[in-house]
Protein backbone atom coordinates (compact mmCIF):
# COMPACT_ATOMS: atom_id res chain seq x y z
CA UNK A 1 0.00 0.00 0.00
CA UNK A 2 1.83 3.28 -1.10
CA UNK A 3 -0.36 6.56 0.26
CA UNK A 4 -3.32 5.07 1.13
CA UNK A 5 -3.60 3.37 -2.56
CA UNK A 6 -3.18 -0.14 -3.06
CA UNK A 7 -1.43 -1.90 -5.83
CA UNK A 8 -1.58 -4.92 -7.51
CA UNK A 9 1.98 -5.36 -9.47
CA UNK A 10 2.48 -6.98 -12.51
CA UNK A 11 6.07 -7.33 -14.15
CA UNK A 12 5.80 -7.39 -17.95
CA UNK A 13 9.50 -8.88 -18.11
CA UNK A 14 12.47 -8.56 -16.27
CA UNK A 15 16.08 -6.82 -17.50
CA UNK A 16 19.26 -7.56 -15.99
CA UNK A 17 19.65 -4.42 -14.27
CA UNK A 18 15.84 -5.01 -12.95
CA UNK A 19 12.28 -5.03 -14.01
CA UNK A 20 9.83 -2.69 -15.01
CA UNK A 21 6.85 -2.75 -12.88
CA UNK A 22 3.63 -1.72 -13.55
CA UNK A 23 0.97 -1.61 -11.31
CA UNK A 24 -2.74 -1.61 -11.88
CA UNK A 25 -4.55 0.67 -9.84
CA UNK A 26 -8.13 1.29 -9.06
CA UNK A 27 -9.45 4.43 -9.16
CA UNK A 28 -13.35 5.85 -8.89
CA UNK A 29 -15.50 3.32 -8.37
CA UNK A 30 -18.52 2.87 -11.26
CA UNK A 31 -21.56 1.10 -9.00
CA UNK A 32 -23.17 4.71 -9.11
CA UNK A 33 -23.03 4.39 -13.24
CA UNK A 34 -24.19 0.73 -13.48
CA UNK A 35 -26.93 0.91 -10.89
CA UNK A 36 -28.38 3.76 -12.84
CA UNK A 37 -27.75 1.93 -16.02
CA UNK A 38 -30.08 -1.42 -14.83
CA UNK A 39 -32.52 0.91 -13.06
CA UNK A 40 -31.66 -0.84 -9.64
CA UNK A 41 -31.18 0.57 -6.57
CA UNK A 42 -28.27 0.40 -3.87
CA UNK A 43 -31.42 -1.28 -1.83
CA UNK A 44 -32.02 -3.51 -4.32
CA UNK A 45 -28.74 -4.31 -5.05
CA UNK A 46 -28.75 -5.48 -1.30
CA UNK A 47 -31.09 -7.22 -1.18
CA UNK A 48 -29.96 -9.06 -4.72
CA UNK A 49 -26.67 -9.91 -3.57
CA UNK A 50 -26.74 -10.62 0.62
CA UNK A 51 -24.15 -7.41 1.69
CA UNK A 52 -25.79 -4.91 3.89
CA UNK A 53 -26.92 -1.64 2.39
CA UNK A 54 -24.31 0.10 4.55
CA UNK A 55 -22.23 -2.09 2.62
CA UNK A 56 -23.23 -0.82 -0.44
CA UNK A 57 -23.11 2.54 0.34
CA UNK A 58 -19.38 2.29 1.01
CA UNK A 59 -18.50 0.90 -2.12
CA UNK A 60 -20.50 4.03 -4.35
CA UNK A 61 -18.99 6.10 -2.17
CA UNK A 62 -15.64 4.85 -2.72
CA UNK A 63 -14.84 4.60 1.10
CA UNK A 64 -13.83 1.16 0.10
CA UNK A 65 -13.19 -1.35 -2.29
CA UNK A 66 -14.52 -4.57 -3.48
CA UNK A 67 -12.97 -7.51 -3.03
CA UNK A 68 -12.52 -10.26 -5.63
CA UNK A 69 -15.28 -12.15 -4.58
CA UNK A 70 -17.68 -9.18 -4.07
CA UNK A 71 -17.44 -7.68 -7.35
CA UNK A 72 -17.41 -10.82 -9.12
CA UNK A 73 -21.15 -10.91 -7.37
CA UNK A 74 -21.70 -7.68 -8.18
CA UNK A 75 -21.02 -8.03 -12.04
CA UNK A 76 -23.28 -11.04 -11.98
CA UNK A 77 -26.06 -9.02 -10.59
CA UNK A 78 -25.36 -5.96 -12.55
CA UNK A 79 -24.86 -7.82 -15.97
CA UNK A 80 -21.16 -6.41 -16.67
CA UNK A 81 -17.89 -7.06 -16.14
CA UNK A 82 -16.00 -6.72 -12.87
CA UNK A 83 -12.96 -4.58 -14.82
CA UNK A 84 -16.22 -2.28 -15.07
CA UNK A 85 -16.92 -1.70 -11.91
CA UNK A 86 -14.06 0.61 -11.38
CA UNK A 87 -11.87 3.34 -13.35
CA UNK A 88 -8.51 1.46 -14.21
CA UNK A 89 -5.41 2.97 -14.52
CA UNK A 90 -1.89 1.30 -14.98
CA UNK A 91 1.21 3.32 -13.14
Amino acid sequence: MVNGTIYREYYLFDLPKGAIRLALVRRRCRLRYHLARVKMTQAELSRRTGYSPQQISNWVNNREHMNYESAATVAYVLTCHMEELYDLEWV
